[in-house]
């Protein structure tokens, strides 16, 4: 995260996440030697890993816990990829 460019201010990024293995986690998602999960922290990591998480100044620092659960549709619909969003702008004249 150290950047001699910036000195003030870190950017954190998705590829600073690392991975911490809880129970049998390692043995269903093992380490992987190239591709995606390759590297510190193991077999899951994020999809896109230049996404910009924060912007941090001196003294500040971000604890982090997650928790993620796999759904389908048919669970809720709230797993549903087809969900469909619109806009329309009306103006008034």
């Amino acid at each position: 995260i150290d950047s001699p460019h910036r000195p003030f201010t870190k950017h954190v990024y998705t590829r600073d996440f690392l991975w911490a293995p809880q129970g049998d986690q390692l043995s269903r998602f093992p380490l992987h030697s190239s591709g995606v999960g390759s590297g510190v922290g193991g077999g899951i990591r994020p999809l896109h890993e230049d996404i910009l998480i924060a912007k941090l100044r001196p003294g500040q620092v971000i604890e982090l816990e997650a928790h993620a659960r796999k759904g389908v549709g048919k669970d809720h619909a709230k797993f549903s990829p087809v969900a469909t969003a619109s806009y329309r702008l009306m103006p008034h004249v």
